[in-house]
């Protein structure tokens, strides 16, 4: 089949980013395959380019937020009408068989009303529950042909809508082996973007309370964002004193070679969709503990495979990571188990659904 997938872009080095990377490589060995980015302009993609697969950029530049959200104003009003044309002109020169929007709030909007496009696939990324659409989103959104949630409890949630499935995001596995955990650094990790909603202000606080008890271990923490969030959460730092075992890095490529060299990875979001970074930390073999946020965490961890806490229970979440540092030996089992349900995420077994899904509306 010939698949057009849309995306805003692919230069940041996102969750989102990383998983389509791995997943439209793979299913580029069984189908003719285009990325059609509507903002990418001439920047690189961070995760690199597919020799087998076929990338068009129509470089529309709307004017944005500083949160990155859509300004309404004559300037953009205007452009939406360009980026229209130019989606347009693309869709019926690809002439998909199916087109699938991925990420793009502003393309989703124009997508169904396209000549040419084949059955539209609208991938639900951004959680239900925290982003309820409202009534015009909602009638946008029924004109997709088919919908694909991460989860039963998000596709739930989208009582509205019929034709929906359930397949989860896939995860490159590291073959390599897991790194004995005396070998590995006293370290917690924490990833993702740095805006409010992840919640690391929580995991911060979490950590003020128990750090004294455990001077050998640090807290890092990876991501880019908003810089009036990265500001809050290093004032916290300083303000609780915690400058010598506390640290903010930029986000990196090599997020899963820190996570193998580690020994806890922790979520402390406030709401989570899906929570791939969870995955990929037990693909490497580390001890997950995480809040019990709506929606994701609770869809990939059981007490087989990490440690679920109560949503905005600072509290106990600090004294479950304590627990974990003083019983590491006794938890071995749990990181091998959660090695091995991470195996069930892996690019290969995922992308056997989405054929599977694409075969059936051929």
């Amino acid at each position: 089949m010939k698949l057009c997938f849309i995306l805003n872009h692919l230069y940041k080095p996102g969750g989102i980013e990383r998983v389509i990377n791995n997943r439209l490589s793979e299913l580029s060995k069984e189908h003719d395959v285009y990325v059609l980015t509507t903002e990418n302009g001439c920047l690189p993609f961070y995760f690199g380019k597919d020799d087998k697969i076929k990338y068009v950029d129509i470089n529309i530049k709307f004017k944005r937020k500083n949160n990155g959200g859509f300004k309404l104003n004559i300037y953009n009003i205007f452009l939406s009408i360009i980026f229209f044309i130019k989606l347009q002109i693309q869709i019926l020169k690809i002439n998909p068989d199916a087109t699938i929007n991925v990420i793009g709030v502003h393309s989703l909007y124009f997508v169904p009303f396209l000549l040419g496009k084949g059955k539209t696939v609208l991938e639900h990324h951004a959680s239900i529950y925290q982003y309820p659409p409202n009534r015009i989103r909602k009638g946008i959104i029924k004109k997709f042909t088919y919908h694909v949630f991460l989860t039963r409890e998000e596709a739930g949630l989208a009582d509205f809508l019929k034709n929906k499935i359930v397949i989860p995001n896939p995860i490159k596995i590291d073959h390599r082996g897991l790194i004995p955990f005396p070998l590995r650094k006293n370290k917690i990790l924490a990833a993702g973007r740095i805006v409010e909603i992840k919640g690391f202000d929580r995991l911060i606080l979490a950590w003020s309370l128990i750090q004294d008890k455990h001077p050998n271990w640090v807290l890092e923490i990876y991501g880019d964002g908003e810089k009036n969030v990265l500001d809050d959460l290093e004032a916290l730092i300083r303000q609780l004193k915690l400058s010598d075992t506390v640290s903010i890095k930029p986000s990196t490529s090599y997020i899963i070679e820190l996570m193998r060299e580690s020994k806890i990875y922790a979520m402390t979001s406030y709401y989570e969709s899906f929570g791939m970074v969870l995955l990929e930390a037990m693909s490497a073999g580390m001890l997950v503990v995480s809040f019990d946020c709506p929606t994701g965490p609770r869809n990939i961890i059981d007490d087989q495979v990490g440690f679920l806490v109560e949503n905005n229970n600072i509290k106990l979440f600090s004294e479950k990571i304590s627990e974990i540092i003083l019983n590491e030996d006794n938890l071995l089992e749990r990181s091998e188990n959660a090695y091995k349900k991470s195996l069930e995420y892996s690019v290969k077994n995922i992308n056997e659904k989405w054929n599977n899904f694409f075969l059936s509306i051929k």
